[in-house]
This record gives structure tokens, C-alpha cells and sequence, in this order.
């Protein structure tokens, strides 16, 4: 028996280049600081509307995936952990949620499912955003 991987090739490529000490990217601090425990679907929907669900997961993925669509950043943004002290600490929660769910240690992707899991306390993403990205 013979397997083939016949999982399609990625289709996004992210490069970056700059002068040695250059700044062309600003930083924004994403973190979930509401609980001091990892919260659950239902406590996130409730504090984002309001309002309690019977389907809290799959409300709350249909929210961030409408909020990730409106922000006005490029579909991938490079993630990093070092944050300086003059770099914003972003304090929207539903754009908290949208940036941690669609995260990865390396990585944001706006077209990416939400992992609900990484709504997490302990997780800190900082975000690098290109100074010169324009909505088109």
C-alpha cells in the first residue's frame, strides 16, 4: 500500500525585509486579562454580548471570524513575544479574543479557524503591524 500526501501546498508566503535598525513595523500587546483562569466559551460570549448561548462555542467562532474580517490589518501579521514598555496594550476584548484565537507562537491569520483554547490568561501575543499597510 502506497499513501500520497494530497494535502494542497501552502498558498501564503510572508517575507520582510528592512535596513539593519529599522523600524517599519509597530507593535500592539494582545492579552486576556479578565479571569485569572482560562475562561469558557459561554463566559467570553456573555461578556462580549451580553447575552448567554446554547451554542457558546459556535457563536463565539461566528464572532471572531466577522471581527477578524473587519479589522483593518493584512491576513497575516508575525507574532512575536518581545513587547517594549512603550508599545499599546490592546483593550477591546472582542479584538483580544479575534487576535489569541487566531494565533500561533509565530504567527496571526485573519482567515484562520478560531481555537478557542488560546483565549487563555497566560498567553501575551504582540503583534508586528506593517507602519506602511493600507486597506486596499
Amino acid at each position: 500500500m502506497m499513501l500520497h500526501n494530497m494535502s494542497a501546498p501552502h498558498r501564503s508566503t510572508i517575507s520582510h525585509t528592512s535596513a539593519p535598525g529599522a523600524t517599519r513595523c509597530r507593535r500592539l500587546v494582545v492579552q486576556w486579562t479578565q479571569t485569572p483562569r482560562k475562561p469558557a466559551a459561554q463566559r467570553v460570549l456573555t461578556l462580549l454580548t451580553g447575552a448567554a448561548s446554547r451554542h457558546a462555542a459556535a457563536d463565539l467562532r461566528r464572532l471572531i471570524q466577522q471581527h477578524a474580517q473587519s479589522l483593518p490589518w493584512p491576513g497575516a501579521l508575525l507574532v512575536t513575544s518581545q513587547a517594549g514598555p512603550e508599545d499599546p496594550v490592546c483593550e477591546d476584548l472582542l479584538t483580544i479574543c479575534t487576535v489569541l484565537a487566531k494565533s500561533s507562537p509565530v504567527v496571526y491569520l485573519r482567515d484562520r479557524e478560531p481555537d478557542l483554547d488560546r483565549i487563555a490568561p497566560n498567553l501575551r501575543v504582540v503583534l508586528q503591524i506593517p507602519l506602511n499597510w493600507s486597506v486596499r
